[in-house]
């Protein structure tokens, strides 16, 4: 298969004139790789993730954490690249 390069620095594979995303974003460090997740258009529908607040298809950075001393729980959901498709 050929690839390209698509900005911002992800790497692609052309087929059929179709651009399929098969890395997260490369300006990402290790650690914010590994709380990134690709959302597809289907389950920034679905209302169990809008209830979690995954809400847009594409990369988003997702992170649960805790705070005061163990007794409130938060999500962190940020999206990265909004895509119509990312799948």
């Amino acid at each position: 298969a050929n690839t390209a390069e698509v900005t911002p620095a992800a790497n692609a594979a052309i087929t059929n004139l179709a651009a399929v995303l098969n890395d997260k974003p490369l300006w990402l460090d290790r650690a914010s790789q590994l709380n990134t997740i690709n959302v597809s258009v289907a389950e920034a529908q679905d209302a169990a993730n809008n209830a979690i607040g995954l809400k847009t298809p594409g990369w988003t950075s997702s992170r649960v954490y805790t705070t005061h001393g163990g007794t409130v729980t938060r999500r962190f959901v940020e999206p990265l690249v909004a895509m119509k498709d990312p799948n």
